[in-house]
């Protein structure tokens, strides 16, 4: 007789809730803040350029 299909059996719950438990504890850990530093200074590029362009402009006018 062939095996039952796992899906309708009730481990699966119970693989379904440790599946669930270990992404709650997986997005408690603390991320990597370097990254996301080199993301915030390359969003302040453009504003950074515009200030020496402007100062530029200014100085040299």
């Amino acid at each position: 007789m062939a095996d039952p299909d796992k899906r309708f059996n009730l481990s699966a719950i119970d693989d379904a809730k440790a599946v669930i438990e270990q992404a709650k504890i997986d997005a408690r850990k603390p991320q990597d803040r370097r990254s996301m530093g080199r993301l915030v200074a390359l969003s302040n590029l453009p504003w950074l350029m515009g200030i020496v362009a402007w100062v530029w402009w200014t100085w040299f006018k």
